[in-house]
């Protein structure tokens, strides 16, 4: 399926060979029923010959979520997002970890032992209308960027997070 957003209408085209060619026109709203293929998408927008069209879909999804979700950390009465480094990525600099669906935090969160002691994950889910703003607060200490679905079954992207608002206002204008 291919989305494409149009005066807070989305139009859906999907291009299967068995079904053929079909359109249908949604209101924002009624994709919080739909996922995304994320690991498609990313593939795709870093495939050879791949260019500015694949990113703007890549990137475009993500704003369409409802919320980025985050692995919560610290006490429970003020969570904040989980971060780390990795020395082959960006130079190791700090990034805060998001992702997708609750199915790629749980495997990550499972994966790096950041699970409760009762084997329950916390999480932060940040609606998509404040998430730029607020990891934008998070620049101050340092951290270089967002890294989506870091999990290992994953493809993982990233973004520095002074470039979330370039982003997201080159979307609102083109995609």
């Amino acid at each position: 399926l291919v989305y494409q957003k149009i005066f807070g209408w989305v139009l859906i085209r999907s291009l299967s060979q068995r079904v053929g060619s079909f359109f249908v026109l949604m209101k924002f709203s009624t994709l919080d029923c739909m996922k995304a293929d994320f690991d498609n998408l990313c593939k795709r927008a870093f495939s050879q010959g791949a260019g500015i069209p694949e990113l703007n879909e890549l990137w475009g999804n993500v704003f369409l979520l409802q919320n980025w979700l985050f692995i919560a950390r610290g006490p429970v009465n003020q969570p904040q997002p989980y971060i780390a480094s990795r020395a082959d990525v960006c130079n190791g600099q700090d990034m805060i970890r998001a992702f997708t669906d609750d199915q790629k935090l749980t495997a990550f969160a499972h994966e790096n032992k950041l699970v409760e002691a009762d084997g329950s994950v916390r999480s932060l889910a940040i609606p998509v209308q404040s998430v730029v703003s607020w990891l934008e607060g998070f620049g101050q200490y340092g951290i270089y960027g967002v890294w989506f679905n870091s999990d290992t079954k994953s493809q993982g992207f990233y973004s520095p997070l002074v470039q979330l608002r370039p982003v997201k206002d080159h979307l609102d204008k083109t995609w």
